[in-house]
Order: C-alpha cells, then sequence, then structure tokens
C-alpha cells in the first residue's frame, strides 16, 4: 500500500493550474469558500488522496473528475464513473498544518496526520490505559511526542472502523511496538467488528507523526511512504 505525504504552502492556492489538474469545478467553489490555514490543509488533503487513487489503479486518470464523498460515518469514498477507479473501495484522508496524509485500497484502511505540540497532561489518561502506558512510554522522552504518537495510532483505527469517538479512545489498546526502519509498527486489539489492527507510524518531519492503520491479518500489507514535502 502506498500512503501518500503531501505539503502544501498557501501559496498554491493561487496557482490555477495545479487547481485546474486537481480539483474538480464544485470543488473550487468549496475552496473558494475556505479561509485559510482551512484552505491549505483542505488543498493538501485533495492532492493526496487523488496521487494516492491515480497510483493505485495505475491508469491515466483525469484527476479533476474524482469527487469525494463521505458515508454518514464519515468515511470518504470516489465518486467516478471510471470503472478502474473501483478498486479504491476504500480511502482515507488526513490533514493537518498543511501537510496532506492519504491512503486508497482495495480493504478498509485509516490514516491520520498529528502535529507534536503541548497538550493537556489529562489527555494522556483519556487516551491510554496505565497498563498501556507502562509498556509504551520508553519509545519518547518527551512527553508532548508521547502523547502525540499514542493519539495518531487510536486515531487511524477509529477513522477505519468508521467509529470515531464513539468508543473510549483508551479502549483501542496498543498490545506491541515493533521499530523498523525509521518507522514503528503497532499491533493494536480494539471492541469493533474487527478487533485487531496493524497501524504503521511514521515521524514525517521531527514534528510530524502519520498513521495508516489496516486490519491485521496473515497478508498485511506493506506500507511505502510516497512524500513531497
Amino acid at each position: 500500500m502506498r500512503i501518500h505525504v503531501r505539503g502544501v504552502s498557501n501559496n498554491l492556492l493561487t496557482k490555477q493550474d495545479l487547481l485546474d489538474k486537481f480539483l474538480s469545478n464544485s470543488e473550487k467553489n468549496i475552496i473558494c469558500e475556505l479561509s485559510d490555514p482551512v484552505a491549505t490543509d483542505w488543498l493538501a488533503g485533495r492532492i493526496s488522496v487523488k496521487s494516492a487513487v491515480l497510483q493505485m489503479v495505475k491508469v491515466p486518470l483525469q484527476l479533476s473528475r474524482l469527487e469525494i464523498g463521505y458515508f454518514n460515518s464519515g468515511q470518504p469514498y470516489i465518486e467516478h464513473d471510471d470503472k478502474t477507479v473501483s478498486q479504491a473501495n476504500h480511502i482515507s484522508i488526513s490533514h493537518r498544518d498543511g501537510v496532506g496524509v492519504s491512503a486508497a485500497s482495495e480493504r478498509l484502511v485509516g490514516v491520520d496526520v498529528e502535529t507534536v505540540q503541548r497538550r493537556d497532561k489529562s489527555m494522556l489518561s483519556y487516551i491510554s490505559s496505565s497498563k498501556e502506558r507502562e509498556g509504551t512510554n520508553q519509545y519518547f522522552a518527551d512527553p508532548n511526542m508521547y502523547v502525540t504518537f499514542l493519539w495518531v495510532i487510536k486515531e487511524a483505527v477509529m477513522k477505519a472502523d468508521g467509529c470515531g469517538l464513539s468508543i473510549p479512545p483508551a479502549s483501542v489498546s496498543i498490545q506491541s511496538v515493533l521499530p523498523y526502519n525509521e518507522q514503528y509498527r503497532v499491533r493494536v486489539s480494539a471492541p469493533l467488528p474487527i478487533s485487531h489492527w496493524c497501524v504503521d507510524v511514521l515521524m514525517i518531519t521531527e514534528n510530524v507523526f502519520g498513521a495508516v492503520a489496516q486490519p491485521h491479518h496473515e497478508k498485511t500489507e506493506t506500507i511505502n511512504w510516497n512524500i513531497t514535502l
């Protein structure tokens, strides 16, 4: 599975050739109604998800014809009349501080991107159990990096399932963490229809975490990060 990470600066909002390439007419109308930095983040998300779909189907597509719809769960989907796009049964989009992270897959997938920032101390107990913290707190000495690491994992799983915050984040429980190739592969259990998940986490920059969650089974897909910042 290829994960597309796209950084967007606000000067790209005036690049008409880029907007024409990636956005439909209705999407151009939407972005015109948004103020910065929301517009920059929204554009980063649209560019990254359409790039992910293009990479997956491996055929030429007019990206401005791809539209993004949303189910009642908040999960996004692709609207397009080209049958090749049906391969991308599942997509996920996240954007934060000018960085868009997206995935396209034939299976359930969820992505999240989070910026390391000062967080209230109460957040740690809200999103994790004491037992969970005992097994994971050795990976980051900085408390803000640590809580962001935990949160990006749980958010990716909850987005993949579509449950959102209808379940307590602490119930999404980290079972193991395996560092590899400057990434982390995390095994997670959760009280969801699919109870076991695999989450790959990457520090995209020194203060930005990206995560992608997929159901855990024998053929869990390898994650390849395509990063343009």
